[in-house]
């Protein structure tokens, strides 16, 4: 009882200090305190009380499906291994069937896609399994990306994101990171690498990101999520000063596509 008063009271003052939602360009209240990336991200739904933005509550609940679909990609390497793991894994296959009806269906991989897996340099022995990465599943996960730069952009400058901005995101998989196809361009965006703390607890090996700002330019972030996936993204506060971003997907504030 205690703990769930002190958790609205924090809230409560958070939404004081950060009364708008970061996510759709700064022209709605915002009514939740939300954490990125979700708990369900990491094991035993535990993380350090950092990155948490302001949101409101279409933003909150149109990105909650998308997330349950991250948390299930950020534990596809290393597979998990004790029973509440398993217990946990269950639980978001299950809700990933009931939110996206045919999306685990589309992750099954074509009799040619596990023969080219079984026959690559890459497989190490039986725990590397290959999976079939549609429309859907990649829909959901650009959605993460582009919430989780607008997220990092508002949590490291204090600005939210204009509506009139732009923000250019992709994502790689684990396949891609071993086999050297993540561009260079990335890396040498970055000089340091953060994850999310708590007095000495840390959750380095479950998520790092790093974030790159130009003054009165791009801001940029790239994200890693276990040997799962990573996300990249780069936001401009005018979409018209975008470069041609080859392979990228260009969305607004608010999660409206402007492909």
């Amino acid at each position: 009882m205690g703990e769930a008063k002190n958790r609205r009271s924090y809230t409560q003052k958070f939404l004081l200090d950060h009364p708008m939602c970061c996510y759709c360009g700064g022209d709605t209240a915002a009514s939740v305190r939300d954490h990125v990336p979700s708990r369900a991200t990491f094991l035993g739904r535990k993380r350090p009380n950092e990155l948490e933005v302001p949101a409101c509550k279409r933003c909150n609940e149109f990105t909650r499906g998308h997330e349950q679909v991250a948390a299930l990609a950020a534990r596809f390497y290393p597979d998990v291994t004790s029973k509440a793991e398993n217990e946990e894994l269950t639980k978001l296959l299950n809700g990933v069937a009931r939110a996206y009806p045919g999306m685990l269906r589309e992750m099954m991989p074509s009799w040619q896609q596990q023969y080219d897996a079984l026959t690559s340099n890459l497989t190490d022995g039986p725990t590397l399994h290959p999976l079939n990465l549609g429309p859907f599943f990649c829909a959901s996960i650009r959605v993460l990306a582009v919430k989780l730069s607008l997220a990092l952009h508002y949590y490291h400058l204090g600005v939210i994101v204009p509506s009139n901005a732009g923000i250019a995101v992709t994502w790689y998989s684990n396949h891609q990171l071993w086999s050297g196809d993540i561009p260079e361009s990335w890396n040498s965006m970055f000089s340091k690498l953060y994850t999310l703390k708590q007095g000495r607890w840390d959750v380095r090996e479950q998520f790092q990101y790093s974030w790159a700002h130009q003054a009165g330019g791009a801001f940029a972030c790239f994200a890693g999520f276990r040997l799962s996936f990573a996300v990249a993204g780069i936001i401009y506060h005018d979409f018209h000063d975008f470069p041609p971003m080859a392979e990228m997907h260009l969305y607004a504030p608010g999660f409206v596509t402007r492909d």
